[in-house]
């Protein structure tokens, strides 16, 4: 199978080039640069590597409520909902930032792996509280994501996302992605030979 891989940065995504190259799979790796900003800036770039391709979104993820250990999930839909509008701190202007859905993963993930909703913004969360009527098991925070999607959505065959939880949404999410980055981009290699 060809398949492109876009990730922010090589290291969580190189495991799983090298395990789906073994596993017979032609794989080309691109990367879009750490950082909502960054990425956004660099989404343009990735329209020809991702033009009619099978696609697949590699990162890692925070937990809005428990977190243990990684694990891998399909993401369905990103939405961009910084800190400031979860605590009602502040707003935004009604539509300027639609939900992105995700409609266009393979059948083979979707048959396979728990499926969540991401939230993005600009920095990365100490504070796992969300809106009033949104359940902490539906959602994690990856920082790049919303600033892709709609980009690769439109010029791709398929597009799908997996995002692998390192750490929980806290004051100490930092250390626990330190601890886990490389346990997650392991588990994700493993988890995509067994699907494809």
């Amino acid at each position: 199978m060809n398949l492109t891989i876009i990730c922010a940065a090589p290291f969580e995504a190189q495991e799983s080039v090298e395990s789906l190259t073994a596993d017979k799979h032609s794989v080309k790796l691109c990367c879009f640069g750490v950082g909502a900003i960054t990425s956004a800036r660099n989404a343009y770039t990735l329209n020809e590597s991702c033009l009619d391709q099978d696609v697949i979104y590699l990162g890692t993820c925070g937990a809005f409520e428990k977190y243990d250990s990684p694990e891998v999930f399909l993401i369905d839909a990103v939405s961009w909902l910084p800190y400031g509008e979860r605590v009602q701190e502040c707003y935004r202007i009604s539509n300027s930032d639609p939900t992105v859905l995700l409609n266009k993963a393979m059948d083979k993930f979707q048959d396979s792996l728990p499926v969540k909703k991401a939230l993005c913004a600009s920095s990365i969360s100490n504070n796992s509280t969300l809106l009033q009527g949104m359940n902490p098991n539906d959602y994690v925070e990856n920082i790049e994501l919303y600033s892709i999607a709609q980009t690769v959505m439109q010029v791709s065959k398929s597009f799908s996302v997996l995002l692998t939880t390192t750490n929980l949404i806290c004051q100490d999410a930092h250390n626990q992605w330190l601890a886990d980055h490389k346990k997650a981009a392991k588990l994700t290699a493993d988890t995509l030979v067994g699907i494809l």
